[in-house]
């Protein structure tokens, strides 16, 4: 596992609100990182399938940046980290 993908895996486990790692994640790729890569990296590298991920897609737009509340976002983050600690 490389350091990036670590420190990526850290912050989630931290249970680090969702725009700071999707800020992190921004950060750490050239270019844009559309909804495809996010959801890519964030099963890789985290082990989030992506099937569970994509749900929080509908609170941004094609780049990526948030169309909805921070509270409703990262209430719907924290689901998805309860389910993912309890391997729903």
């Amino acid at each position: 596992m490389s350091s990036k993908e670590s420190e990526l895996r850290a912050l989630v486990i931290k249970k680090t609100p969702f725009l700071e790692v999707l800020e992190y994640m921004k950060g750490r790729v050239e270019g844009r990182l559309g909804p495809v890569h996010f959801l890519g990296i964030l099963q890789e590298e985290v082990g989030i399938s992506f099937t569970k991920t994509r749900e929080i897609l509908e609170y941004f737009d094609r780049d990526m940046n948030s169309i909805a509340e921070p509270d409703v976002i990262n209430d719907r983050w924290n689901v998805i980290l309860e389910n993912w600690e309890s391997g729903e």
